[in-house]
């Protein structure tokens, strides 16, 4: 390309560059679209794989740039001799070098149909791999054993105490006298608790009643109640460390201090000012990451979408409609130019796993985080710290893999579980289900039917058996 540009007239001589600043700004711009041919991840890898052939040729001293057909071929050959590389990488070094020809202005080398032989022969003399394990399907079976488990543990352990403990501050106890609390000093009756406060050098004993709060607020005695019931009859401290450390040890005033501090700075949605209600509200609710996970889980598999489709939505993206959800995949890996597709997501028959229900409800936590005007600019799914605060970054492919295999192994799933799994349960399920594939793949956006079969993992190979039904 910069050759070509640099063969219009009225170029300037050491620059290359047009002394007309109207047809140098056309130049810088038709060169940007020209960028745009390929990704910037494509781009990247026709990069370094250059700089292996350049530095190949140096050695050699042989040119890089123009390069001879003939020294195409004896650097595949050279390489595929010492290292065993599959034939899918050969033919990425060859297509990056026709690339930096082609932008140079040059004839692409790999065209030759000396090339082109090399190539064949190649294919024919190298043993194929041995195929790595196709990633598991999650299909519908498991995708609801998955979100089973996620209702179960919605309510985590460590969120009803720190849930007590806010209800505690809220009623008038500072943090020495809630670190000093044990089970016995806690009654609890059916319209209210007596918390009984230990005396300390400086101060004497005194008693605190929590009621029912108002129904539009959070119930103190409601919230004491459940830590209480959890945390059963053993007696001691009646704050303790998180079961996910080693040895369980009583609270200190550092630690409850903490745990407000960071509850407040993380669950409300004005952090700068938190108000001790509305985090004791949210408390009560769904665990954020199960929220999360159980919506993208869902979603993607309703929706059959590529990992990197699924982790760039934004809210933007999802509109509601009477029947269900529209999504907007803007760019996809079928559609390089951004053309877009919509994808609709039915209600789910069951409560348990409508991707309707779990995404709106996901949607919730996060506009009662940042608010429903800031909301539509956001990641759909965005990283949860351990305080339950939620982030703005969108998570990454491999996050959303990992994600997916550690819902699936908590759920006893035996399998290779990643983010195709979604994916491939979905194009799996309709499969079983007879529908027909060209109506599979518009809702998964695949291109071409052969690259859908790929995904579909036939577990009974008697299950539609054509031999079946020709009268044997």
């Amino acid at each position: 390309m910069k050759a070509f540009l640099g063969r219009l007239p009225d170029a300037a001589a050491e620059g290359d560059v047009p002394a007309d600043p109207a047809l140098a700004a056309l130049i810088d711009h038709t060169a940007a679209m020209y960028a745009q041919a390929i990704t910037d991840s494509t781009r990247a890898a026709y990069a370094r794989r250059w700089t292996l052939f350049e530095e190949w040729c140096a050695t050699q001293e042989l040119a890089s740039l123009p390069a001879a057909p003939e020294a195409v071929m004896l650097y595949l050959t050279t390489t595929v001799g010492t290292k065993a590389y599959s034939l899918p990488t050969i033919r990425g070094w060859v297509a990056a070098i026709n690339r930096v020809h082609i932008e140079a202005g040059l004839p692409a080398p790999g065209m030759d149909p000396g090339v082109t032989l090399l190539m064949r022969g190649l294919s024919r003399s190298q043993r194929p791999r041995p195929p790595h394990p196709s990633m598991s399907a999650l299909k519908i079976a498991e995708v609801r054993t998955v979100c089973e488990l996620l209702d179960r543990h919605a309510r985590r352990p460590i969120d009803l105490r720190d849930r007590a403990v806010l209800a505690l501050h809220r009623v008038g106890l500072g943090d020495g006298e809630i670190a000093r609390l044990r089970l016995q000093d806690v009654e609890i009756g059916s319209a209210r608790a007596l918390v009984t406060v230990r005396a300390t050098e400086r101060t004497p004993p005194r008693e605190v009643i929590l009621r029912h709060g108002p129904k539009t607020g959070p119930d103190p005695l409601e919230a004491l109640t459940q830590f209480v019931e959890l945390r059963g009859t053993e007696p001691g401290h009646l704050f303790v460390s998180s079961a996910a450390h080693r040895h369980q040890r009583p609270l200190s005033a550092k630690g409850i201090y903490s745990i407000r501090h960071s509850r407040s700075g993380a669950l409300s949605s004005h952090p700068e000012s938190p108000e001790l209600d509305e985090v004791i509200d949210v408390l009560g609710r769904d665990d954020s990451e199960v929220l999360r996970d159980k919506a993208l889980i869902l979603l993607g598999f309703a929706g059959a979408f590529r990992r990197v489709d699924l982790v760039r939505l934004r809210w933007s993206d999802i509109t509601l409609k009477s029947n269900g959800l529209l999504v907007l995949v803007r760019h996809s890996k079928t559609d390089q130019a951004g053309r877009g597709r919509s994808v609709g997501i039915p209600r789910g028959q069951s409560e348990v796993t409508c991707p309707v229900r779990a995404v709106l409800a996901w949607r919730g936590r996060c506009e009662q985080r940042f608010g429903a005007d800031r909301l539509s600019d956001l990641p759909c799914f965005v990283r949860v710290g351990r305080s339950g605060r939620l982030g703005t970054d969108p998570l990454t492919p491999e996050a959303l893999a990992y994600l997916v295999r550690r819902r699936a192994e908590q759920a006893g799933l035996e399998g290779r579980w990643g983010g195709r799994s979604l994916r491939a349960g979905f194009i799996s399920t309709a499969a079983d289900l007879d529908i027909p594939l060209h109506k599979i793949a518009r809702q998964s956006g695949h291109a071409t039917l052969d690259s859908l079969i790929r995904y579909i993992r036939a577990d009974d190979p008697f299950r539609a058996n054509p031999a079946d039904r020709l009268g044997l």
